[in-house]
C-alpha cells in the first residue's frame, strides 16, 4: 500500500515542506541546517509541534537531539490532521534560542487498500 512521507527542511533554521509519495509507514521527515556560534555552542536541538495550522501551544518532542544531528523523523503522527512545527538550538548552560520559523502542513487521508485476485466460477 502506498503511503506518503512528508519532508521537512530548514535551512539556518528555516523550515519548509513539501509532500513525497514513498513505500512507508505515515511520518514526517525533518531536516535543518546550523551555524556554531562560537561565543555560545549548542549542544542540541528542541524540536517543537503542536496540532493545527495555526496553533501556538507547541511541545518538545522526541527529547533533546544531538548537536551533530540534523533530522528527526515524526513517526507519531495521524492521517488528515494539520501540524505545525519549529526547532530551537539549545545548550547544556540552559541556554536557549529564538524558534525557527514554523511550517504547517496537513498530513494526506488514509487511502483504502486495493482488492485484488477477484476471481468467480461459472456455475451451470
Amino acid at each position: 500500500m502506498k503511503r506518503f512521507v512528508w519532508w521537512v527542511v530548514a535551512a539556518g533554521l528555516a523550515l519548509v515542506a513539501w509532500p513525497v509519495v514513498a513505500m512507508a509507514a505515515l511520518s514526517v521527515n525533518l531536516a535543518w541546517d546550523y551555524t556554531q556560534n562560537p561565543d555560545a555552542q549548542a549542544t542540541g536541538f528542541s524540536l517543537e509541534r503542536c496540532v493545527g495550522q495555526n496553533c501556538t501551544a507547541f511541545f518538545q518532542i522526541g527529547g533533546v537531539i544531538p548537536v551533530a544531528t540534523l533530522v528527526y523523523s515524526d513517526t507519531a503522527v495521524n492521517y488528515s490532521t494539520w501540524y505545525t512545527y519549529r526547532v530551537k538550538a539549545v545548550n547544556t548552560q540552559g541556554g536557549v534560542s529564538a524558534p525557527s520559523n514554523a511550517v504547517s502542513f496537513q498530513t494526506p487521508a488514509a487511502t483504502l487498500a486495493v482488492p485484488s485476485n477477484m476471481r468467480g466460477t461459472v456455475v451451470p
